[in-house]
């Protein structure tokens, strides 16, 4: 009972049960009865976010982190969490100097693309894509973040480009097709858009993100 191990390994397999309240129920037991831990704060903290819940997701990350000071992934969902709180400055700005750090790019690239993106700050979101990519150029992932940038700064042509060669490594993917036919809409190539889905349904006829 007093291993963190198993309180996280239950709250996991309930999560991905779609459990939320057996998943609190493991790790909150677990806190009350035994030392804390950050990795069993870390997953409540994800468990209230998935919850809409960004106070009390904020709370147990903070207290994670002091646990774990050197963490930087955690530093990031700290930050991240901040954000989803009201404290979009700071959290943007902690994001920032994470990933100035050394090996703090992949922790806190991602979030902050994903913030700056909603921030309205186009520009920025693709400064810090384009550092991800030059980095670690064969994650999709930072491929996609880039290309949502390129959108957002009305680049339709260089976010069509890395979208179309996404969809040609996996054209089976779901996402990959929606991103590129949401760029073709934005760019007001509402043929395209269609052909995309309709493309995808001839692989993939019963498949419902295509129809709606």
């Amino acid at each position: 009972p007093n291993n963190p191990a198993g309180a996280r390994l239950a709250a996991t397999i309930a999560l991905s049960r779609g459990n939320r309240a057996s998943a609190m129920d493991y790790l909150t037991t677990y806190l009350r009865k035994s030392p804390a831990d950050a990795g069993v704060l870390a997953l409540l903290g994800k468990v209230y976010a998935e919850m809409g819940k960004p106070a009390q997701a904020l709370e147990q990350f903070q207290k994670a982190s002091t646990l774990a000071p050197n963490d930087v992934p955690l530093q990031a969902m700290v930050a991240a969490s901040k954000i989803d709180a009201g404290a979009r400055n700071e959290g943007i700005e902690q994001l920032e100097n994470l990933f100035a750090t050394e090996g703090g790019e992949t922790a806190a690239g991602p979030p902050l693309v994903l913030s700056e993106l909603r921030a309205g700050h186009a520009d920025k979101a693709a400064e810090v894509a384009e550092k991800l990519v030059a980095e670690k150029p064969d994650i999709e992932a930072y491929q996609v973040l880039l290309g949502m940038a390129r959108a957002a700064q009305k680049n339709f042509p260089a976010a069509e480009k890395i979208f179309e060669a996404i969809v040609k490594r996996s054209p089976d993917s779901a996402p990959a097709r929606n991103n590129l036919a949401q760029v073709y809409v934005a760019a007001g190539r509402v043929e395209d858009a269609k052909k995309t889905y309709q493309d995808f349904l001839s692989r993939k006829p019963n498949d419902p993100t295509a129809f709606l």
